[in-house]
């Protein structure tokens, strides 16, 4: 079976879905290049009025639990 990388997984994502705008990061030349794992970018999404209170959720636990996870 043939593993994918990530850039050929998320090369065609769109920034718009059913559920709104997609917080992508910036546009690479093939594909996105992701936003950067910061207090600021994870604390300020999961604070910002349009974040559903599942996504706030996840974000503030990833956040919360970002060493076990392997992120910081």
């Amino acid at each position: 079976m043939r593993e994918y990388t990530e850039d050929e997984i998320f090369a065609s994502m769109g920034e718009r879905n059913e559920e709104g705008v997609l917080v992508v990061g910036t546009r690479a030349q093939e594909g996105y290049r992701g936003i950067l794992f910061t207090a600021d970018n994870v604390l300020g999404y999961a604070e910002h009025a349009g974040t559903l209170p599942a996504g706030r959720a996840c974000l503030t636990l990833a956040w919360r639990w970002r060493r076990e996870l392997g992120l910081g």
